[in-house]
């Protein structure tokens, strides 16, 4: 990992700055900032879902703070592919960046359409269809976009043309010879940019730990024509709502089968409805049935293709396996498919879906030891092949934690890449890149936003940390009646304690903490008094409650050994 300058920079080069400001250091979340000629082009605006303890956050968006400064500069948003990760912030940022063209390939601004309707955005950022090997210009940025294999249609790679020279961004990867739409990573067009000069390659990281090659997304047909042939009830597959080929090996080999599909799932039937109406989905008119139809079918002639595939609470996944869908349950004869992998953080729900499963007696399928999913990321070896290829002058890994990031510069090097022009860049860390060298910036402050969904709506900092508090120690409930001309209390305090899991402690916290409010008033300063707005009109007296507060804190941390959220309620009369 390099961080220090280069040396042979100089203010008349030609220069282009590459600012990644999500995907570098985490899975999710991809955003990356790429600025020349005092333009600023995006690649990527997408979300990171939260873990099992989010304390109400469904999902974070990346901060755009630095961006809204300059937003007047920003020329368009490119989007390599569909996934929630590239796509999912756009409803949340885009007025913000001021509704900038988006470019993308029809079916991709197809699943961006449906999100945005979704969420409700109100904005006018243009939608603009791209192609692969139809350049496009935005800005003083040439654009080619290239084909890439991946677990979504339509995705693609950038070569971005510059005059200070030619950035090739891989997105979302892999070197699948075989892929069931039959559109490859188009390798003739890298070949023919590295022909040429490269002067930066910004690779997918996801897989750069794991040995060897992704394999084929056709590798999993005989695991499906299996099960769907031998099954003798019914077959549940969850897979990601978005992995449109691995629904089209399942519509197939059902259909083989004399299997009627059934499609669970608002996400995953919108997904469906996107790749048909975009060409990128083709299945017989009668294979997919709705649930009505379902009921007159013996249950060895159903697929049922299912959302939920992480055990997410409230997907139909779980729900059928908790016995509480209203249309469909698990008899101990049926076969479930999980056809993915297990996104970090997930494991403890998805086991809890696993454990349920078998206590019902279905039998499971699960992941790639199981031949029921192969990965849409390049591992290792594929990821050696892209480098040594295109012979890049400088090579930045992007979209992995900061173990796949050091991992795939060692690759990066292993390939001929000089050691100080591996650039392993963090989120809000900039670098700048010229022909004759880099030179590195000072971070910016780059602080995630973290969203809810029920409102979709940001969460401040100072109520997510209340949130964590009440959900770690509890919380402690204030209520006092004041005097609002003597500022003394009319009644003794109420204290409700929640969550606090000690009731012989209970009456000494609560005559501590009443003891030193009746101290605390006795002694408050006149000036804090005469602030007191008159009743009846009075509401809280901030002074009054932050002491409050910060009183109650204190004794609860020298009785319970820990601080739980205090809230405090003040009646003034």
């Amino acid at each position: 990992m390099h961080t220090h300058d280069g040396t042979d920079i100089s203010a008349k080069d030609d220069l282009i700055r590459i600012l990644p400001l999500g995907g570098a250091g985490e899975i999710g979340m991809n955003m990356l900032v790429i600025e020349h000629m005092d333009s600023i082009l995006i690649v990527d605006c997408g979300l990171k879902f939260n873990g099992p303890e989010a304390w109400g956050v469904d999902f974070i968006v990346p901060d755009i703070t630095w961006l809204q400064q300059h937003r007047s500069r920003i020329c368009g948003i490119v989007i390599t592919h569909g996934h929630e990760d590239h796509i999912g912030a756009l409803p949340f940022l885009l007025n913000d960046l001021g509704n900038p063209v988006i470019f993308a390939t029809p079916f991709t601004l197809e699943l961006v359409r449906s999100r945005l309707r979704e969420r409700g955005f109100s904005g006018s950022s243009p939608l603009q269809a791209i192609h692969p090997r139809q350049q496009f210009t935005c800005g003083p940025f040439q654009v080619e976009p290239f084909s890439v294999a991946h677990s979504i249609p339509a995705g693609v790679g950038l070569a971005i043309t510059t005059t200070a020279g030619c950035i090739i961004h891989s997105g979302d990867f892999k070197l699948d010879s075989a892929p069931i739409d039959e559109v490859a990573t188009d390798i003739a067009t890298l070949a023919r940019y590295a022909e040429t000069g490269v002067l930066a390659l910004l690779a997918d990281s996801t897989n750069a730990a794991q040995p060897g090659f992704s394999g084929s997304e056709r590798s999993l047909r005989p695991t499906f024509e299996h099960i769907m042939h031998t099954c003798g009830a019914a077959v549940y597959l969850s897979t990601f709502s978005s992995n449109i080929l691995r629904i089209q090996l399942a519509l197939e080999t059902a259909q083989q089968a004399g299997r009627k599909v059934v499609l669970l799932g608002r996400g995953l039937i919108s997904n469906v409805n996107a790749a048909r109406i975009t060409g990128h989905l083709c299945v017989g008119s009668d294979v997919i049935i709705d649930i009505h139809a379902a009921e007159h079918l013996d249950r060895n002639r159903l697929c049922i293709i299912v959302s939920g595939c992480q055990g997410e609470p409230g997907s139909a996944m779980l729900r059928i396996a908790m016995g509480t869908h209203p249309n469909f349950d698990i008899h101990p004869d049926d076969t479930v498919i999980i056809s993915a992998r297990t996104i970090p953080g997930n494991e403890v729900q998805l086991n809890t879906l696993m454990n349920q499963l078998s206590h019902l007696g279905a039998q499971i399928y699960s992941g790639a030891d199981a031949r029921v999913h192969v990965s849409g990321h390049a591992c290792a070896e594929e990821l050696r092949q892209l480098i040594s290829l295109i012979r890049p002058q400088f090579f930045i890994p992007l979209h992995g934690e900061m173990r796949h990031l050091v991992q795939h510069a060692k690759l990066a090097q292993e390939c001929g890449v000089a050691a100080q022009n591996t650039l392993v860049l963090q989120d809000g860390t900039a670098v700048v890149l010229s022909r004759n060298g880099f030179k590195g910036e000072q971070p910016i402050p780059c602080t995630p936003k973290p969203i809810e969904m029920h409102t979709l709506t940001s969460i401040a900092p100072t109520q997510l940390q209340e949130r964590k508090r009440m959900g770690t120690g509890g919380c402690v409930l204030v209520c006092l009646c004041v005097n609002n001309q003597l500022m003394q209390l009319s009644a003794e305090p109420i204290i409700h304690f929640h969550g606090i899991n000690n009731d012989t402690v209970h009456p000494l916290l609560r005559a501590e903490i009443n003891s030193r409010i009746k101290e605390m008033l006795a002694q408050l300063p006149a000036e804090v008094a005469a602030d007191t707005p008159p009743a009846p009109t009075a509401t809280q007296h901030p002074s009054l409650q932050m002491v409050i507060q910060d009183i109650s804190a204190k004794t609860c941390k020298q009785i319970l050994g820990y601080r739980p959220q205090i809230v405090p309620a003040i009646l003034y009369h």
